[in-house]
């Protein structure tokens, strides 16, 4: 059985949420409908990665936005967009490089596309905004994955109604608390096999009232199983 994640939690929980994802990891087509089937409406993905040039980056980039911006246009509840090409030109060229520094200002420039975008559709003032990476890397090396502060230290950013402006966060939290995080969004409790917590410090108050979750009602279940020793 495949690890639950994100989008296929929030269906679960609402089935009638519109989910929708533009990546250029294939990596990432196992979170989505190849391991939960029906768990993403829209799925768009641009594999630059078997010749790992820049021309492949660049023009997956731009399919990345362009494909955001549709779905922008179109309907949604999630809108998933993921870069790979910032990693990508670290790999090639070293982390921190001109190159990679480059990389990291075409990346800003599309995000700013997607918040006109939301912008010019009356969206932003309602929408709640995460942006994040996975990793970070050795400085001027081209490899990444290490147990020190240059590996393990990423961006968090969110804004959106109810998150608190100018605001900087003081506690320790983890990318694994993302995921929850939105969860929470949405209104829904987490798995509860899950390790990551909601990032309340982010919060003026308490976005949603969290409803009472399919898998919270099920984890309840467990538990009186678990109590009879009943398989």
């Amino acid at each position: 059985m495949p690890f639950p994640c994100l989008f296929s939690e929030l269906k679960s929980n609402n089935k009638n949420l519109i989910l929708k994802v533009s990546w250029d990891w294939n990596w990432f087509i196992n979170l989505g409908n190849v391991s939960f089937p029906g768990s993403i409406e829209k799925e768009y993905l641009c594999d630059p990665n078997p010749d790992r040039e820049i021309s492949s980056f660049d023009k997956c980039d731009k399919e990345m936005i362009d494909n955001a911006i549709k779905i922008i246009q179109d309907d949604f509840d999630l809108l998933f967009v993921y870069f790979i090409s910032i990693d990508g030109a670290g790999h090639l060229f070293n982390f921190c490089s001109s190159e990679y520094i480059e990389r990291i200002s075409i990346i800003n420039s599309y995000i700013e596309e997607i918040f006109n975008e939301l912008k010019n559709k009356k969206l932003l003032e309602n929408t709640h905004i995460v942006l994040t990476t996975d990793h970070g890397a050795s400085y001027m090396k081209k490899w990444h994955g290490f147990q020190d502060d240059d590996n393990l230290i990423t961006p968090f950013y969110m804004v959106g109604p109810g998150v608190k402006r100018n605001y900087e966060l003081t506690k320790y939290i983890q990318t694994k608390d993302v995921a929850s995080t939105i969860m929470h969004l949405f209104g829904y409790r987490s798995n509860p096999i899950w390790t990551g917590k909601v990032i309340e410090e982010a919060f003026e108050n308490s976005v949603n009232k969290v409803k009472e979750s399919y898998y919270y009602n099920t984890a309840q279940l467990y538990q009186k199983l678990k109590f009879l020793n009943l398989d």
